[in-house]
């Protein structure tokens, strides 16, 4: 069965309305960069959006990201086998690739480190393990979800239009089609305090974007 649930609660949408309301600058500066193309998303913006979305319930808790210029550094306490561990890692959207129906993006991962309590059974077991290839650490699992599409050993690929709550969702799944006429993400990277999207435009698609997004006004005109 379909999830027909609203992606976001009314009390969600007011809570990011007043975080907009209180940081004008953010929009401001958001604005100011979609002017060559780019769009910024500030670090502080992401952070609250996990802070205020993102469940933190066991196994994962204590999310954290900070820049680590080109890419990101994220850090959380993980539970496994009954044991907290600090699990960090760096990473970079190094491809992001749109289609009517995919959004791919493929992200490089480096420098995992995780720490162990005192006299931990996992330190022993965490020996054998190879953190210079975090992508093989996927395979440890006894299954992917659907969107992960793709895995190597320092590499993971996402198609984002396959999380579930995205993939049952009209609007992202019309938005996604019409934008990938439009537009190609030719790259994306971490400043001092923001995600920098590079983008590209294609006025040539602005029909076929029209006709995805007003079918029934196309339909009229035949």
């Amino acid at each position: 069965m379909k999830n027909t649930s609203p992606l976001l609660s009314v009390e969600a949408l007011k809570r990011g309305i007043l975080y907009s309301w209180n940081h004008p600058h953010l929009l401001l500066m958001a604005l100011t960069q979609s002017f060559r193309q780019r769009l910024l998303i500030p670090l502080d913006s992401l952070r609250w959006l996990v802070k205020n979305f993102v469940k933190e319930t066991a196994p994962i808790k204590k999310i954290q990201l900070k820049a680590h210029r080109p890419g990101l550094r994220l850090g959380a306490d993980v539970e496994i086998m009954g044991e907290v561990l600090h699990v960090e890692i760096t990473v970079r959207v190094s491809k992001v690739k749109l289609e009517p129906k995919k959004c791919l993006l493929t992200i490089e991962m480096k420098d995992v480190t995780v720490d162990t309590p005192p006299q931990s059974a996992m330190a022993p077991m965490l020996d054998m393990v190879d953190l210079h290839k975090p992508g093989l650490l996927l395979e440890w699992l006894p299954s992917l979800p659907d969107y992960v599409v793709e895995t190597g050993e320092s590499h993971v690929t996402l198609d984002m239009a396959k999380i579930p709550f995205l993939q049952h969702s009209a609007w992202f799944q019309t938005a996604l089609a019409a934008l990938s006429q439009v537009i190609s993400i030719e790259e994306v990277r971490v400043g001092h305090q923001a995600i920098l999207v590079q983008w590209k435009f294609y006025k040539e698609g602005i029909f076929s974007a029209a006709r995805i997004l007003f079918p029934a006004a196309n339909r009229s005109k035949r």
